[in-house]
């Protein structure tokens, strides 16, 4: 809808603050909408970010990125209506968090719509985010691509 910006900044979406992750302290310059993708044999859906260009959606379908660049960031979330839902950095993957679809797409190219509507923060144990405290929250936006393969 066309109000979307008479809201007010700060609020967006059906009060869903804006996207925001951070890694001790410090914005990762997430590129969105990134690619959403509806998970295989689920009604759920996923929403990769990267802070670097060369993904596609076929990496995203496939779940096999892009190469990442020295100091380039990846972010996911999921949300599987009844099931788990999940946030993932780098390589760790954080598993339970409220969040909530806002815009299901119908078709390629819609737009996919994620809300963590409550900061959500995680320590990765594994790879370049170890030891690393990260918080994600708000209105994640995709282009969405298909169901993955």
């Amino acid at each position: 809808s066309s109000s979307d910006g008479e809201k007010g900044k700060g609020k967006g979406k059906k009060g869903c603050p804006a996207a925001e992750v951070t890694v001790d302290g410090k914005v990762m310059p997430l590129k969105l909408p990134g690619l959403g993708v509806k998970i295989k044999g689920y009604n759920g859906y996923l929403i990769h970010a990267y802070t670097y260009e060369g993904n596609t959606c076929e990496n995203a379908l496939t779940g096999r990125g892009a190469s990442i660049p020295q100091d380039g960031f990846s972010f996911r979330v999921s949300v599987v209506p009844g099931q788990v839902n999940t946030l993932g950095a780098g390589f760790y993957t954080h598993v339970g968090l409220k969040a909530k679809i806002l815009d299901k797409p119908a078709k390629d190219g819609d737009t996919l719509s994620i809300c963590i509507r409550k900061p959500t923060e995680f320590v990765p144990n594994i790879g370049d985010l170890k030891d690393k405290k990260v918080v994600a929250k708000g209105l994640f936006t995709a282009k969405f691509c298909g169901e993955m393969k």
